[in-house]
């Protein structure tokens, strides 16, 4: 609240609580690819959540216009009582409804719609069943002793799990980005793993994108990369 002028916030302890310089970290990363003209873009984010991390980033260090999509109604309400209640975002950030679980950018992005960039934090876990193992093993590395299944970051299924992974999130994004070529110039996702690299890379040279870069991030022991194209 102090760092980006935000004077309501508030989050049901069920969904994601993100780590906020890591999402930093992908907006400035982001931003990047634009040189010295890196304010006052507009950016579509994928999934923004309850917790309305990215736009809240994004308008403050930069003063993107956003516009967020989300498929959980209840994550829809509350990211869209933060904005209502942060004036500061209320002119900045618009949200809209996914209805579909099979489209990403297919009944988001409307003919008339022209965006600078679109980011993504994909759900990565293929089940719960995955989500719970990993987070025993991160419990374990980080000597939580107590509760050993409980997320330090909480987060509900649909934040998490997806079928088939990141990977199979990300390719259908790079399948639907093929359809908006004209009307957005970088698209970025989150890549947590660096064995999803290849198949993503072989997808997008399939689909012959002008430019293709792998943007490495750490922060502490944890290591992502942004994978961004254009066309």
């Amino acid at each position: 609240m102090s760092h980006y002028d935000i004077t309501f916030w508030d989050l049901p302890s069920d969904f994601l609580c993100p780590a906020v310089p890591g999402r930093a970290d992908y907006i400035h990363y982001a931003a990047d690819l634009f040189g010295k003209e890196k304010n006052n873009l507009t950016c579509l984010d994928i999934g923004t959540g309850a917790n309305c991390i990215y736009p809240i980033i994004a308008v403050k260090e930069y003063n993107w216009k956003m516009v967020g999509t989300e498929i959980d109604t209840k994550a829809f309400k509350i990211a869209e009582a933060i904005i209502g209640f942060n004036p500061n975002l209320t002119k900045k950030v618009n949200l809209r409804f996914q209805p579909s679980k099979e489209n990403i950018l297919k009944g988001i992005i409307i003919p008339q719609d022209q965006f600078d960039l679109i980011i993504c934090n994909p759900p990565f876990y293929n089940s719960e069943e995955e989500a719970q193992s990993k987070t025993v093993l991160k419990n374990k590395n980080l000597k939580i002793k107590s509760n050993q299944e409980v997320r330090n970051f909480s987060g509900r299924n649909h934040e998490l799990v997806t079928e088939g992974g990141e990977v199979s999130f990300i390719l259908k994004l790079i399948k639907e980005s093929s359809l908006f070529k004209n009307q957005v110039k970088w698209y970025t996702t989150l890549v947590s793993s660096k064995d999803s690299l290849k198949s993503l890379q072989k997808a997008l040279r399939a689909i012959s994108p002008s430019d293709i870069k792998i943007i490495s991030m750490s922060q502490g022991k944890k290591s992502s990369r942004i994978l961004a194209w254009k066309y």
